[in-house]
């Protein structure tokens, strides 16, 4: 009679094939797919290669300032509709200090607060060309120059303003 050998979990040389940590079985696309970095991609968005929003969260860095304004798709950049390719990026390493660094009074005043983020209308300008170009409330421009992401009225507060703003004493 033959009787099995003994058998050692612990053992890496005793390996057995159908384990579940057959590492031939390992499949990269079976795990879920990690979650974006941020939101407001434009769903179904593809650049020219036929590539999403997650091509340049993997292969460019926040705002892909590599890669970005490349690879033209039917709807435009990715800069343009990957919620990734919107966020800031660092122009240099952060310093310390050992003395304290006083900040500048801002320039101009904050006049409201809650435009869309990274807005841009079809020449590429933001809310801020609107404060300096226009009346509250946008009245010469606001409905003007319909980008990717709509028109100043519908995403800049200044544009959302009444174009008559009272003073009081």
């Amino acid at each position: 009679t033959l009787t099995p050998a003994p058998t050692n979990d612990d053992d890496p040389f005793n390996w057995n094939p159908t384990d579940d940590d057959d590492p031939f079985s390992w499949n990269p696309f079976s795990w879920p797919a990690p979650a974006p970095p941020c939101e407001g991609n434009t769903p179904g968005w593809v650049d020219s290669f036929g590539d999403g929003c997650w091509y340049y969260e993997m292969f460019d860095a926040p705002g892909c300032p590599e890669e970005g304004d490349l690879y033209v798709g039917l709807m435009g950049t990715a800069r343009e509709h990957c919620c990734y390719c919107w966020m800031d990026v660092p122009t240099s390493a952060p310093t310390i200090s050992s003395s304290p660094t006083l900040t500048p009074a801002p320039t101009e005043p904050v006049l409201c607060q809650g435009s869309t983020p990274n807005f841009k209308d079809s020449f590429g300008d933001g809310c801020d060309w609107y404060e300096s170009s226009d009346e509250p409330g946008c009245p010469h421009h606001g409905n003007s120059f319909f980008g990717v992401m709509g028109v100043a009225n519908d995403h800049c507060c200044y544009c959302k303003m009444s174009s008559y703003l009272s003073l009081t004493p």
